[in-house]
């Protein structure tokens, strides 16, 4: 059966789910109008498993023990946007906005959020964590397969946690979905067709979502199967670093298939009004298939055939252990990630073939206890424990003579312990912060190395004019990131017949001080953000010329000298007549480069800039909207990436009291990326030149079933398998 009318087939099958068409799943009927007027914006002091005691207005019937996202007051407002000692809370349920959207898609709408290419952004820097009902996402596919119709609201945080072990202080985002209905269920499903207009049918996609409430049990399921195959075209070529002059030019075509089925599911179970405890299960197969062609010659290069599979375990426990709101959370996570890769070459390595294995088991606990001194302060204390385990076997395949095998073991560890305190002194809101952590990394039979820090975070946040309705918000935080573990290995990875990027055992983690100052106008109409860091070694990757093999190249991380960055945002959302929302943005960055790489020295000030426009403009049955970005060239040490822009637009048609959504969207610009690389003595250039011109079409249907509403908490897994590889 063709991947089409597997569509087809699963629509079909979905529809003799009961009660399906009783009322609609994903919009808030008169019933649910009343209770989302009369209940109050939750607040949330803290991310992660910090948890924040409760308000004494709050009683122990109506707590949340979800421990990811614990009550620390309500507050009864007229605004969508409220402040919070971290950052802001946004009451989505109702808004127009959502319709037709993904959450990924609606994320851009938000204040001091962007999303980039895939990548979600707070205040210009990574997310550091995104969670939905307290499952962390580790795979951006499970934001593009939630409608934002479902969402019930939305927690930001500026910064992670001081419990969090993390790669980037771009802080948090906590999604919470609208409750189930008692004794019934609520969910949606999708299927979507992308293709180009040069390539034709590109990839199609199968996802839902179902939420559902039996007893005390709570559930949540969210499966995703898709199939890809596409024609990638790009060109590579080399000159010569004095006189400019091209020696090697070759096109290349990249023909690529691969399968994708993900699924989570998630159960917590209520075993009092004050304690629950939640298992949750997620795994993944991963299936790509890769073929190299020398384009003009039609000659098979490099042929890549991998399987990815990975599964998540995570136990929760949460409870309140007193009147006084005392709070007890408990996890103990695992991750079992496992690679297996064979690559066939046919150009002229000294090589004929690579496979490659590699095993990777992520153990993770942590504990937190809150204890609210008042219903303004709490204080929060626990630690959190991670270790990895890493084997990778590579064995090479050399024409003339014996198979060379490869073995790494790569052993680290991450103890935290951390206490916080959160509160308000008046109007200023503030929370502050202190762990301690060390890095012990072992690579084979090398010493342990470790790295100590103990790492500070300090915010503060105040409200200010007539109607309290702007905002100014200070932040520092001192990081130890996680160790690049994955990036220790001496495997060897290919990503395409010319260039590839093998580990460094030396590595060592980046070290990073943090200032953001934050200033928001009119409820967030306008925001103004700027950035400093103090970066002491970071991760870059220099390139290098294969020896056996002076037309192929490969990258390797170095950790680099000590720089200063800055950067500044600008953002503007505005809604007219009611039906069209406008946000623009704007970005700049400068960072200082002081360092040898290599044979070439690189300094001065490098400065990258990016601009974006989101419009919506939503009726009572269709709509529409337009997305476009543009990112001018920029330098970054040795690699110059040149300007890249697109316009997407989207128009929709809604039936059946918007239970079912008719999507097209449409890519008519789309200027891809060139990057250009440069070792001691030539440059590499490196341009992907498919026209990328596109139109997707989706179908999304929503279902629903039960009678009262009640609160859903869903418990998830939080570990993620972190990739550092070279990305050009």
């Amino acid at each position: 059966m063709k991947p089409f009318y597997h569509i087809l087939f699963a629509l079909s099958l979905i529809h003799t789910l009961p009660s399906a068409a009783q009322s609609n799943g994903n919009t808030t009927t008169s019933e649910q109008s009343t209770a989302t007027e009369q209940s109050a914006t939750v607040t949330s002091p803290e991310s992660g498993n910090e948890s924040g005691a409760e308000s004494a207005d709050a009683t122990a019937e109506t707590e949340d023990a979800t421990p990811t996202v614990d009550l620390d007051e309500f507050v009864i407002t007229g605004s969508v946007i409220t402040d919070t000692p971290q950052g802001y809370n946004i009451r989505v349920a109702d808004q127009i906005e959502t319709t037709a959207k993904t959450t990924m898609q609606f994320l851009d709408f938000l204040p001091n959020i962007s999303t980039t290419k895939g990548i979600v952004e707070i205040n210009g820097l990574q997310a550091t964590e995104i969670r939905v009902d307290g499952h962390k996402i580790s795979d951006i596919s499970e934001l593009t397969s939630i409608p934002a119709e479902m969402i019930e609201s939305i927690n930001v945080n500026y910064t992670a946690g001081a419990n969090a072990i993390v790669d980037s202080p771009g802080g948090t985002i906590d999604i919470k979905l609208k409750p189930a209905r008692n004794n019934g269920f609520y969910g949606n499903i999708s299927g979507d067709l992308d293709a180009d207009i040069t390539t034709g049918l590109i990839s199609e996609y199968i996802s839902g979502g179902i939420c559902a409430k039996i007893g005390k049990l709570n559930l949540y399921e969210a499966p995703v199967i898709g199939w890809f195959h596409y024609k990638e075209y790009a060109t590579q070529w080399e000159n010569d670093i004095n006189s400019g002059k091209e020696f090697f030019r070759i096109p290349m075509l990249t023909e690529s298939h691969r399968f994708n089925f993900t699924n989570r599911l998630s159960l917590s179970y209520d075993i009092t009004s004050r304690h629950t405890l939640g298992i949750s299960w997620r795994t993944q197969v991963y299936r790509p298939n890769a073929d190299n062609f020398d384009e003009t010659q039609h000659t098979l290069q490099l042929q890549s055939k991998s399987r990815y599979y990975s599964n998540n375990l995570a136990l929760n426990y949460s409870g309140r252990l007193n009147d006084n709101g005392d709070r007890l959370t408990f996890s103990a996570e695992w991750m079992d990630y496992q690679m297996k890769q064979d690559q066939q070459f046919y150009n002229s390595p000294p090589y004929a073939g690579i496979s490659t294995k590699e095993r990777s088991s992520i153990l993770q606990a942590s504990f937190d206890y809150a204890h609210p001194f008042s219903q303004s302060h709490t204080l929060n204390a626990g630690a959190t424990y991670q270790l990895i385990k890493i084997k990778s076997d590579e064995e090479k395949a050399f024409i003339s003579l014996p198979p060379t095998p490869i073995h790494t073991d790569v052993i680290t560890q991450t103890p935290l312990v951390y206490a916080s305190m959160t509160g308000a002194f008046g109007a200023l809101r503030y929370y502050g912060a202190l762990n301690w952590q060390m890095n012990a990394t072992k690579v084979n039979t090398q010493k342990t190395r470790t790295q100590n820090a103990i790492n500070p975070t300090l915010q503060l946040s105040l409200p200010f004019g007539a109607a309290k309705d702007h905002s100014l918000t200070a932040l520092y935080k001192h990081i130890l990131l996680h160790i690049p573990y994955d990036a220790l290995s001496d495997v060897t990875t290919w990503a395409d017949a010319y260039n590839y990027n093998v580990g460094n055992p030396e590595l060592k983690a980046p070290t990073e001080h943090y200032v953001n100052i934050n200033a928001g106008f009119w409820n967030k109409r306008l925001n103004l953000s700027a950035t400093y860091f103090h970066i002491a070694d970071e991760i870059a990757w220099q390139t290098f010329t294969d020896p056996g093999n002076p037309d192929i190249h490969y990258t390797a991380p170095v950790n680099t000298g000590a720089y200063n960055y800055y950067a500044f945002l600008a953002e503007y959302t505005q809604r007219l007549f009611n039906v069209w929302r406008i946000k623009g943005s704007a970005y700049l960055s400068l960072n200082t480069e002081n360092m040898l790489m290599g044979d070439s020295y690189y300094n001065g000030v490098r400065f990258r800039q990016y601009y974006s426009l989101n419009t919506a403009v939503v009726f009572k049955s269709w709509g529409a909207g337009l997305v476009g970005f543009v990112e001018p060239t920029f330098r970054r040490y040795d690699r110059t990436y040149h300007t890249v822009s697109q316009i997407e637009c989207t128009v929709y048609k809604t039936f059946l009291n918007n239970n079912l959504q008719l999507i097209a969207k449409l890519v008519p610009f789309d200027k891809r990326r060139k990057i250009t690389r440069q070792t001691s003595t030539e440059t590499i250039t490196y341009k992907y030149t498919t026209p990328s011109q596109r139109c997707t079409l989706s179908i999304v249907w929503f279902f629903s079933g039960g009678k009262k509403d009640i609160d859903i908490d869903v418990k998830g897994t939080t570990l993620d398998y972190q990739q550092t590889k070279d990305k050009f």
